[in-house]
């Protein structure tokens, strides 16, 4: 089910917003079901636990500014081995076109594949993109070969973790970041780096899960849940 984010209209709290929709939902005698979840920047989400709430809180947001629906992200996928002199942006009906083993038309109406960032070894004669994808199509474009240009590529689903070099927390990169000290990850606390930290001898603290070890590590239980939130937060495809 969507998920939908308060909105906090002019001269309005976010108190006074959610006692509006609370109003609304109920006057359309349906008995509200949902979660209320606020993020670290303050963002309230409303998710809805059935069905009648999910279509009351639908109707809200098309008609009002006090909601918007928080739509699921498209998958990413990796494209490996391009060749460094091959366009990527508003490349789509190329693509399609060398590799009609996907089925797809080349001429389709609907955006199939977005370009997001270029990834790999700088100064190489290939290089990787980051590509979102349709999830009407994803299945194709999963663990496949793609030929772009004169290189034959593969693919492969794209589930990497930003982690901020500065705060440490997953979801965003350093030059995103609010905190003004450098949090160590062997510690946890703020204002050295690993190699300076006077705890060095001792356990290490994890800063997001106060477990015992450096807060970089792929064991990281706040690493996991953080990909699974993305998981659940994506859209694959798989009812079409």
């Amino acid at each position: 089910m969507p998920s939908f984010v308060l909105q906090e209209p002019e001269g309005k709290t976010s108190t006074e917003v959610r006692d509006m929709v609370w109003n609304q939902v109920v006057a359309k005698k349906v008995r509200p079901r949902f979660q209320t979840v606020t993020t670290k920047s303050g963002k309230v989400i409303l998710k809805p636990m059935d069905k009648e709430t999910t279509d009351a809180l639908k109707h809200i947001a098309r008609v009002s500014t006090l909601l918007q629906e928080d739509r699921l992200r498209w998958p990413r996928i990796i494209i490996r081995g391009i060749g460094t002199y091959t366009a990527m942006v508003g490349s789509q009906k190329d693509l399609l076109a060398q590799n009609p083993e996907l089925g797809i038309e080349a001429d389709v109406d609907e955006e199939v594949v977005k370009p997001v960032f270029q990834t790999g070894p700088r100064g190489k004669s290939t290089t990787n993109w980051v590509v979102e994808v349709n999830p009407k199509y994803y299945s194709k474009f999963e663990s496949t070969t793609l030929y772009l240009g004169f290189m034959r590529c593969r693919t492969n689903a794209y589930k990497v973790v930003t982690q901020c070099h500065m705060c440490l927390r997953h979801g965003h990169p350093a030059a995103k970041c609010n905190e003004k000290e450098q949090v160590c990850p062997h510690c946890g606390r703020k204002g050295h780096k690993a190699l300076d930290c006077p705890a060095a001898e001792a356990d290490p603290t994890c800063v997001n899960c106060r477990g015992k070890h450096n807060a970089r590590a792929k064991t990281c239980s706040a690493r996991t849940a953080y990909l699974l939130g993305q998981v659940r937060r994506t859209d694959y495809g798989i009812a079409q």
